[in-house]
């Protein structure tokens, strides 16, 4: 587990961006609701599989923490990915990247962003850290129980921050 840590790290790092302190990114907490299909399933061996929300079918409520617009902004998500980075993931724990396309709607047309990431996550819990989305995951099987049958189908519940440039 500590190399599989070390890596992660490594990964991190590449998709967190560098440059000035300066406050130049409007901060707001999110709450994100989605399911994703899993493909081939997760098991209780080390393997790898992609992960889908199948389009914008995922929910993002924000609330603004930056530049003095305090409102909430609701929108959609999408999220797709592989898990099992680093040789291969199980049931219980692993290590995987992808990537969220977020859509909030605006008078003048919808907002869209994109954030690359990179998650761990240990039992039901985990971490995520991306390009412009971070914050703490859970993850529950809505499909598959990982002892007769693979999790091909899973609830992800998140709670982070999203930094809109």
């Amino acid at each position: 587990m500590k190399r599989r840590l070390a890596l992660f790290t490594v990964l991190l790092g590449a998709l967190v961006p560098t440059g000035s302190a300066q406050a130049t990114n409007d901060l707001a907490l999110c709450t994100l609701d989605y399911e994703v299909a899993i493909a081939p399933g997760l098991v209780p061996v080390p393997t790898t599989a992609t992960y889908t929300t199948d389009g914008d079918t995922g929910t993002v409520s924000c609330q603004s923490l930056a530049g003095g617009n305090r409102g909430t902004r609701v929108g959609r998500l999408a999220a797709s990915g592989v898990i099992g980075l680093f040789g291969g993931a199980t049931c219980t724990e692993g290590i995987g990247g992808g990537t969220f396309s977020f859509t909030f709607p605006a008078a003048d047309g919808p907002t869209r962003m994109t954030s690359d990431y990179a998650f761990s996550w240990a039992g039901p819990t985990g971490d995520l850290n991306g390009s412009a989305m971070s914050g703490t995951f859970e993850l529950a099987a809505v499909a598959g129980n990982c002892v007769t049958a693979a999790i091909t189908r899973a609830r992800v519940h998140s709670v982070g921050i999203l930094r809109a440039r």
